[in-house]
Protein backbone atom coordinates (compact mmCIF):
# COMPACT_ATOMS: atom_id res chain seq x y z
CA UNK A 1 0.00 0.00 0.00
CA UNK A 2 1.37 3.38 -1.00
CA UNK A 3 0.76 6.69 1.28
CA UNK A 4 1.20 10.17 0.21
CA UNK A 5 3.41 12.13 2.32
CA UNK A 6 1.65 14.76 3.55
CA UNK A 7 4.61 17.46 3.67
CA UNK A 8 4.30 17.24 -0.20
CA UNK A 9 0.80 18.75 -0.14
CA UNK A 10 0.93 22.65 0.03
CA UNK A 11 -2.56 25.24 0.38
CA UNK A 12 -1.84 25.24 -3.49
CA UNK A 13 -3.09 21.77 -3.63
CA UNK A 14 -6.27 22.17 -1.87
CA UNK A 15 -9.46 23.58 -3.71
CA UNK A 16 -10.86 26.71 -2.16
CA UNK A 17 -14.47 27.45 -1.74
CA UNK A 18 -16.76 29.81 -1.52
CA UNK A 19 -19.73 31.33 0.07
CA UNK A 20 -21.81 29.91 -2.96
CA UNK A 21 -20.44 26.58 -3.45
CA UNK A 22 -21.53 26.58 0.59
CA UNK A 23 -24.73 27.31 -0.48
CA UNK A 24 -25.48 24.37 -2.92
CA UNK A 25 -23.51 21.45 0.08
CA UNK A 26 -25.73 18.97 1.74
CA UNK A 27 -25.70 18.67 5.16
CA UNK A 28 -23.84 20.62 7.96
CA UNK A 29 -20.54 22.59 6.69
CA UNK A 30 -18.75 24.93 8.50
CA UNK A 31 -16.06 26.86 5.56
CA UNK A 32 -13.42 28.53 7.10
CA UNK A 33 -10.89 30.49 4.67
CA UNK A 34 -12.05 28.40 1.85
CA UNK A 35 -11.83 24.85 3.68
CA UNK A 36 -14.70 23.15 4.62
CA UNK A 37 -15.13 21.42 7.68
CA UNK A 38 -17.92 18.76 7.93
CA UNK A 39 -20.35 18.96 11.32
CA UNK A 40 -21.25 15.99 13.07
CA UNK A 41 -25.31 15.67 11.83
CA UNK A 42 -26.45 14.17 15.63
CA UNK A 43 -24.13 15.56 18.10
CA UNK A 44 -23.44 14.07 21.64
CA UNK A 45 -26.77 14.16 23.66
CA UNK A 46 -25.08 15.86 26.29
CA UNK A 47 -23.89 18.44 23.89
CA UNK A 48 -27.57 18.84 22.63
CA UNK A 49 -28.92 18.95 25.97
CA UNK A 50 -26.33 21.44 27.20
CA UNK A 51 -27.05 23.82 24.38
CA UNK A 52 -30.49 23.59 24.98
CA UNK A 53 -30.56 25.03 28.81
CA UNK A 54 -28.09 27.23 28.03
CA UNK A 55 -30.01 28.83 25.43
CA UNK A 56 -33.24 29.06 28.04
CA UNK A 57 -30.53 30.20 30.58
CA UNK A 58 -29.84 33.26 27.91
CA UNK A 59 -32.83 34.03 26.83
CA UNK A 60 -34.43 34.00 30.36
CA UNK A 61 -31.46 36.12 31.02
CA UNK A 62 -32.06 38.75 28.19
CA UNK A 63 -36.31 38.89 29.60
CA UNK A 64 -35.29 39.60 32.44
CA UNK A 65 -32.67 42.42 31.93
CA UNK A 66 -36.00 44.15 29.25
CA UNK A 67 -32.64 44.16 26.63
CA UNK A 68 -35.07 44.61 23.89
CA UNK A 69 -32.08 45.68 21.65
CA UNK A 70 -30.45 42.09 21.56
CA UNK A 71 -31.73 38.84 20.23
CA UNK A 72 -30.18 35.59 20.90
CA UNK A 73 -29.83 32.59 18.46
CA UNK A 74 -29.64 29.15 17.92
CA UNK A 75 -26.63 27.83 15.36
CA UNK A 76 -27.39 30.24 12.65
CA UNK A 77 -24.79 30.54 9.47
CA UNK A 78 -22.88 33.91 10.04
CA UNK A 79 -21.34 34.54 6.95
CA UNK A 80 -18.02 36.32 7.94
CA UNK A 81 -16.60 37.09 4.64
CA UNK A 82 -16.86 35.02 0.74
CA UNK A 83 -15.11 32.00 2.09
CA UNK A 84 -15.72 31.59 5.56
CA UNK A 85 -19.18 30.66 6.99
CA UNK A 86 -19.44 29.15 10.50
CA UNK A 87 -22.42 28.20 12.63
CA UNK A 88 -21.75 28.77 16.18
CA UNK A 89 -23.53 26.88 19.01
CA UNK A 90 -25.08 30.15 19.63
CA UNK A 91 -25.00 33.96 19.55
CA UNK A 92 -26.35 37.27 21.04
CA UNK A 93 -26.53 40.02 18.83
CA UNK A 94 -27.27 43.74 19.37
CA UNK A 95 -28.49 44.82 15.98
CA UNK A 96 -31.15 45.21 14.06
CA UNK A 97 -32.38 42.03 13.11
CA UNK A 98 -31.69 40.87 9.37
CA UNK A 99 -33.86 39.06 7.05
CA UNK A 100 -33.11 35.72 4.98
CA UNK A 101 -31.34 32.48 6.30
CA UNK A 102 -28.01 33.91 7.68
CA UNK A 103 -26.10 36.26 9.76
CA UNK A 104 -24.08 38.73 8.10
CA UNK A 105 -23.81 41.35 11.39
CA UNK A 106 -20.77 40.81 14.21
CA UNK A 107 -22.69 38.91 17.27
CA UNK A 108 -21.60 40.99 20.56
CA UNK A 109 -21.37 36.99 22.17
CA UNK A 110 -20.83 33.74 20.36
CA UNK A 111 -20.50 30.22 22.49
CA UNK A 112 -19.70 27.00 21.14
CA UNK A 113 -20.01 23.46 23.16
CA UNK A 114 -16.73 21.61 22.89
CA UNK A 115 -17.39 18.01 21.25
CA UNK A 116 -14.90 15.51 20.11
CA UNK A 117 -15.34 16.39 16.68
CA UNK A 118 -15.02 20.22 17.27
CA UNK A 119 -12.73 20.75 20.10
CA UNK A 120 -9.24 22.11 18.51
CA UNK A 121 -11.49 23.85 15.93
CA UNK A 122 -13.49 25.62 18.57
CA UNK A 123 -10.91 26.47 20.92
CA UNK A 124 -8.22 26.94 18.39
CA UNK A 125 -9.20 28.40 15.03
CA UNK A 126 -12.95 29.48 16.12
CA UNK A 127 -11.43 31.72 19.04
CA UNK A 128 -8.52 33.46 16.41
CA UNK A 129 -11.94 34.31 14.00
CA UNK A 130 -14.28 35.58 16.83
CA UNK A 131 -11.27 37.44 18.28
CA UNK A 132 -10.19 39.28 14.76
CA UNK A 133 -13.91 40.23 14.04
CA UNK A 134 -13.90 41.91 17.59
CA UNK A 135 -16.94 39.36 19.26
CA UNK A 136 -16.63 40.78 22.13
CA UNK A 137 -17.30 38.15 24.56
CA UNK A 138 -16.47 34.17 23.46
CA UNK A 139 -17.97 31.62 25.76
CA UNK A 140 -16.84 27.73 25.69
CA UNK A 141 -18.58 25.61 27.14
CA UNK A 142 -16.92 22.12 28.19
CA UNK A 143 -19.22 19.55 29.36
CA UNK A 144 -16.95 16.97 30.37
CA UNK A 145 -15.44 19.44 32.87
CA UNK A 146 -18.39 21.03 33.45
CA UNK A 147 -16.91 24.67 32.98
CA UNK A 148 -17.41 27.51 30.86
CA UNK A 149 -14.23 29.51 29.42
CA UNK A 150 -15.71 32.88 28.99
CA UNK A 151 -13.30 35.39 27.53
CA UNK A 152 -13.72 38.92 26.66
CA UNK A 153 -11.80 41.23 24.01
CA UNK A 154 -9.82 43.56 25.73
CA UNK A 155 -7.57 46.32 23.53
CA UNK A 156 -8.18 43.47 20.37
CA UNK A 157 -6.92 40.52 22.27
CA UNK A 158 -9.29 37.81 24.33
CA UNK A 159 -8.78 37.86 28.19
CA UNK A 160 -9.96 34.87 30.58
CA UNK A 161 -12.50 36.75 32.22
CA UNK A 162 -12.79 33.72 34.25
CA UNK A 163 -13.58 29.52 34.53
CA UNK A 164 -17.18 29.64 35.24
CA UNK A 165 -18.49 26.58 37.08
CA UNK A 166 -21.34 27.21 39.89
CA UNK A 167 -20.84 30.95 39.69
CA UNK A 168 -22.85 34.38 38.10
CA UNK A 169 -21.46 34.95 34.78
CA UNK A 170 -22.48 38.36 33.97
CA UNK A 171 -21.74 40.14 30.81
CA UNK A 172 -22.11 43.99 29.36
CA UNK A 173 -24.55 44.37 26.63
CA UNK A 174 -24.60 47.74 24.72
CA UNK A 175 -27.89 48.99 26.46
CA UNK A 176 -27.54 46.52 29.38
CA UNK A 177 -26.03 43.78 31.42
CA UNK A 178 -27.90 39.90 31.75
CA UNK A 179 -26.62 37.21 34.26
CA UNK A 180 -26.70 33.65 33.86
CA UNK A 181 -26.66 31.27 36.99
CA UNK A 182 -23.64 28.78 35.75
CA UNK A 183 -24.89 26.20 38.46
CA UNK A 184 -28.13 25.65 36.73
CA UNK A 185 -26.32 24.42 33.43
CA UNK A 186 -24.75 21.45 35.10
CA UNK A 187 -28.12 19.87 37.02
Amino acid sequence: MTFINMNYLTPNHLPHYTYEDYARWEGLWELIDGVPFACLASARKAHQRKSFTIMQLFEKALQRSNCSHCELYPPIDWKIKEDTVICPDFMIVCDEPEEGQLLETIPILVGEILSPSSFQRDKEIKYKIYEEMKVKYYLIVDVDVKTIYAYQLIHEKYELMKEYQNEILTVELPECSISVDCSLLWK
